[in-house]
């Protein structure tokens, strides 16, 4: 059986924060491509769903989609798990960016962070371009806090860290039934 990596930051939506085991270039998502992302991007993709504990067959399926996210005992190669955060308000890019925008795959390149305490420097971001190389200038909270930017592929371990600074706490995310 193939070993997981350590779940990173690929995705935040309405704060269900989402960390894949694969690495952030493999991952992807339902038109992360598509700004702005807020009103089109869909959650990030799972193993291909023939071989899921529901999907019951004899044996696992080999299709090539099944090759490249299963593992030859049924079992899934990557996993994609999400969690919430207590405690403490953070900003998500589309609370931040009022004149750009941008799309998933821009936020995994590194241009701003997933989530932030920091406020929006205006001045310092004026010439700004969330396609060039620069990431955005962010100010700290005016209550003094440290500011914390966590970045798209920033570790679980590393994010429960950052959370837990602040005063907040992480926990697993649980779909309210409809």
């Amino acid at each position: 059986m193939e070993m997981h990596k350590a779940p990173v930051l690929c995705m935040v939506d309405y704060g269900e924060v989402f960390f894949t085991t694969q690495s952030l270039a493999d991952q992807r998502g339902d038109d992360w491509s598509s700004a702005p992302y807020e009103h089109n991007a869909g959650d990030p993709y799972e193993p291909c769903w023939h071989n899921r504990p529901d999907q019951q067959r004899e044996a696992p399926c080999r299709c090539e989609r099944c090759q490249k996210d299963w593992n030859e005992d049924g079992s899934p190669k990557w996993e994609i798990t999400s969690f919430c955060i207590e405690g403490v308000e953070l900003a998500e890019p589309m609370d931040l960016l009022t004149r750009h925008y941008i799309s998933v795959k821009d936020v995994n390149r590194g241009i701003v962070p997933w989530l932030t305490n920091g406020v929006w420097d205006e001045e310092a971001n004026e010439d700004w371009d969330p396609w060039g190389d620069v990431p955005a200038v962010l100010t700290p909270p005016a209550d003094g806090s440290p500011l914390i930017s966590i970045m798209a592929g920033t570790s679980l371990e590393e994010f429960t860290r950052l959370i837990e600074s602040i005063g907040g706490t992480v926990r697993l995310y649980e779909p309210t039934p409809e």
